[in-house]
């Protein structure tokens, strides 16, 4: 689908469809990874991996609130620098659909050619299964503006572990990616990304 027709479907679905029944009984905690002292990987030109989590987040967050998803930032500022504990440790309302999305933009230091997007869950932290489900919706939603698969991996990260809800972490590129970085760095590709998120999250 090219990019013009996505960005249409997506205003069409703003206004309408994407307010389905449930979305109002649904909640994103939004994890805008590194920050502060800790500005993760860099690319060639010297853009930090923590501003780009942080621009994918607040996507995130507006495509979310625009259909009446309730969100949760664990980190609204550049230099605000989070420990392990302040970023998890979150519990789900009852009645309410709870997913943790944290946001990464990752090098591949041992292969500079890797490019695409990655989604990562733990298959030991509680909900292991509605966090896979979680990883493979939106992994499947990222292939349509990639030109290669979205590789889906296991890690036992802490925000995972310490998390009582379904939670996942996405890498919508790689920092060692030229072509990556330059596609985050627009608006317009940056709401895609936000809106196949989100879509894959209502439809969990």
């Amino acid at each position: 689908m090219k990019r013009g027709l996505i960005l249409l479907f997506s205003a069409m679905l703003g206004t309408a469809s994407l307010t389905y029944a449930g979305s109002g009984n649904l909640k994103l905690i939004i994890d805008a990874g590194h920050g502060g002292t800790d500005v993760g990987s860099k690319s060639k030109a010297g853009d930090k991996e923590s501003d780009i989590c942080l621009q994918i987040a607040e996507a995130i967050q507006d495509y979310a609130k625009e259909n009446g998803i309730a969100t949760e930032m664990t980190r609204t500022k550049k230099k605000e620098t989070l420990s392990f504990d302040q970023r998890s440790g979150h519990k789900s309302e009852p009645g309410v659909k709870t997913f943790y999305i944290s946001v990464h933009f990752d090098e591949d230091k041992k292969d500079p050619s890797v490019h695409g997007a990655r989604v990562r869950y733990s298959d030991h932290a509680h909900y292991s299964n509605e966090s896979r489900r979680l990883a493979q919706a939106i992994a499947q939603s990222l292939d349509k503006i990639n030109n290669t698969p979205t590789k889906i991996e296991t890690v036992d990260a802490i925000v995972f572990m310490k998390n009582d809800m379904p939670a996942i972490m996405v890498e919508p590129g790689r920092m060692n990616s030229a072509e990556d970085v330059k596609n985050i760095k627009e608006k317009d590709y940056r709401k895609e990304v936000a809106m196949y998120i989100v879509q894959a999250a209502m439809n969990q």
